[in-house]
């Protein structure tokens, strides 16, 4: 078990910041062994596949979701055109937008 540190975030927050992926079924995950090595940080951010609901000492904070829809009537519209630098005024496009 590895924590990698996140430099960009940990010079963002100004406080250290480490990242923890772990696999379903690559690695038994120890807390012990986990507890000891984020001492060094602040905050680790804990990546699983697998519930570590188990584990008291953990925090749950964040649970990554994924909705998504199927479209089935799909609608081509032939005056819907790419934007093209040299045939349109930005300035318009950035007002629709």
């Amino acid at each position: 078990m590895e924590i990698n540190k996140l430099i960009w975030d940990t010079n963002f927050f100004g406080f250290s910041i480490g990242k923890l992926n772990i696999e379903r079924n690559k690695e038994i995950f120890n807390i012990e062994d986990f507890l000891k090595k984020a001492k060094k940080y602040k905050l680790v951010y804990v990546f699983s596949d697998t519930d570590l609901s188990d584990f008291s000492k953990l925090n749950l904070v964040d649970e990554k979701v994924l909705f998504h829809k199927e479209i089935e009537n799909k609608i081509i519209d032939s005056e819907i055109i790419d934007y093209n630098v040299k045939k349109h005024d930005y300035n318009q496009l950035l007002n629709l937008a």
